[in-house]
């Protein structure tokens, strides 16, 4: 009778202690859920899963290889507008892109930051502007979070940091400064900070006359220029054009991360632009 009494205490007590372990309080609170944010670009989104990492979830809608200036959202993209708490963008999307979509959206509760810096976030400098901003943006929805998301947006900042300078010493080192190029406008900003000396800038195929085209090329002649560089998402033809008149290197660049890592994108940014001023070295 008494060994039956204490096995009856022990399966009361065994039921207690799994009740107990599996109750949100043994965690000291209640698992948090995800922020659902929808971000327009690949920029956008890796400087977001950066900060949030496990506290968001995060969407991208424009294609990395896309101009967002030419997108416009489809039915499955408007749908996770209206599923989403947080939409961020850069502010240049255009409004048949967004702002349309919006007017409409029956998401009343969905906020929203376009990033007030300007500039090509390719540049680091210009990068972790954004990463401040948005690192901000998300403590103001989230103040629990304020302070992973304060150390995880700092350990990023490091990351970039650290390779930013490595870049500058290395192209001190190749002497950039000598090399002549022309370029998009779209990657001038990048190719300014990299170090280079940039001779004209051309705009996309369809905005570009013959006679703008001829003269960016003697230009080019005139002056030695041996590397054309474009913007992938902006078209490649105008620099595949231009290499062709001057027996030069084209060198195609990406404007947006292509993948989930904004310094992998970098660096094969800088590793591509290394290679061409190696060829025009080995010219001379």
């Amino acid at each position: 009778m008494i060994r039956k009494k204490w096995t009856l205490l022990i399966v009361i007590a065994l039921c207690l202690f799994l009740q107990i372990a599996h109750s949100p309080l043994s965690y000291g609170k209640e698992k948090q859920k995800k922020i659902k944010i929808v971000a327009t670009t690949s920029m956008i989104g890796c400087i977001t899963k950066a900060i949030g990492e496990e506290q968001v979830e995060v969407v991208t809608i424009v294609p990395s290889g896309m101009c967002p200036g030419h997108f416009d959202i489809c039915p499955k993209d408007a749908k996770l507008l209206e599923e989403a708490q947080v939409v961020l963008e850069h502010g240049f999307e255009g409004e048949l892109f967004l702002d349309n979509r919006l007017r409409s959206n029956r998401n009343r509760d969905l906020q929203r930051l376009a990033l007030k810096g300007e500039g090509n976030l390719m540049v680091p400098e210009i990068h972790l502007q954004a990463v401040d901003e948005i690192a901000q943006f998300l403590s103001n929805i989230e103040p629990e979070h304020n302070d992973a998301f304060a150390l995880q947006a700092e350990m990023y900042k490091k990351r970039v940091t650290d390779y930013s300078r490595k870049i500058e010493r290395k192209f001190k080192e190749l002497n950039v400064d000598s090399i002549k190029v022309v370029c998009a406008k779209m990657q001038a900003e990048f190719v300014k900070w990299l170090g280079f000396n940039i001779i004209s800038t051309y705009g996309r195929q369809e905005d570009l006359s013959p006679k703008e085209l001829l003269e960016i090329v003697r230009a080019a002649k005139r002056e030695g220029v041996r590397i054309a560089i474009d913007n992938l998402q902006s078209g490649s033809n105008v620099g595949k054009q231009i290499v062709e008149d001057i027996r030069g290197r084209q060198v195609v660049l990406t404007n947006f991360p292509l993948g989930d890592s904004y310094l992998a994108s970098l660096k094969e940014n800088v590793d591509k632009v290394i290679r061409a001023c190696k060829w025009v070295e080995s010219l001379r």
